[in-house]
């Protein structure tokens, strides 16, 4: 069942990054990172619905994608560590989909 998931304005990173896309110019991995800056906050309040949101997310790549060479954060005019955030949720993104394989095989 999909949830209607919203961010706000309010949210750290959300108003910190300015859309610039800059940082998206350079990713070799070809992710939206201002969507995922936005998923991030959700995955940060939210536990259980990170796979969902990957598979709603408006980008090529996915964290778990990212090769973690730092042009993002390079680019980024406001100096957000934006390889951090994509390690962050590639960590997460890569435990949601082991549990998922484990209550497939337990099936």
């Amino acid at each position: 069942m999909k949830q209607n998931i919203e961010v706000k304005k309010s949210d750290i990173l959300y108003t910190v990054c300015k859309e610039c896309r800059k940082c998206c110019n350079y990713c070799p991995a070809e992710i939206n990172i201002p969507e995922m800056l936005k998923l991030y906050e959700i995955c940060m309040a939210e536990q259980d619905v990170i796979e969902e949101i990957f598979d709603r997310a408006d980008s090529i790549g996915q964290p778990i994608d990212c090769i973690e060479c730092g042009a993002c954060s390079s680019h980024c005019p406001q100096k957000i560590q934006v390889k951090q955030v994509m390690r962050k949720l590639a960590m997460r993104q890569s435990s949601q989909r082991e549990t998922s394989l484990h209550k497939v095989k337990e099936v």
